[in-house]
C-alpha cells in the first residue's frame, strides 16, 4: 500500500459527504482491496464515521479538521492548537 492511495482516499473524503467504497475506488482509482484495507484502518482508529443503514463513509469532524488546517495553516499558532 501507498502513501499516496491514503492520501487520495483521504483528498476523496474532504468534502464531508456521504461516500460509497465503489465510489471512493472509481473516484480514486485505488485498487478496491487496498481501499478495504485504509477504510478498515480508518474505521478502527474513528477517523471515519459509518452510516449505519447505508454502509457509506465519511471523515468524522474532527480529522476533517485537522487535515484542512494541515492544509491551509493560518497562523504560527497552528501547532499550539493542535496539542492543546
Amino acid at each position: 500500500m501507498e502513501k499516496q492511495d491514503i492520501d487520495k482516499l483521504l483528498d476523496a473524503l474532504r468534502d464531508g459527504k456521504w461516500h460509497t467504497q465503489k465510489q471512493i475506488v472509481q473516484e480514486t482509482g485505488i485498487e478496491e482491496y487496498k481501499a478495504k484495507l485504509i477504510i478498515a484502518f480508518l474505521r478502527r482508529f474513528q477517523f471515519i464515521q459509518t452510516h449505519k443503514k447505508t454502509r457509506k463513509i465519511k471523515l468524522n469532524i474532527l480529522t476533517r479538521q485537522f487535515l484542512e488546517k494541515l492544509a491551509n495553516p493560518k497562523s504560527s499558532s497552528f501547532y499550539e492548537e493542535m496539542i492543546a
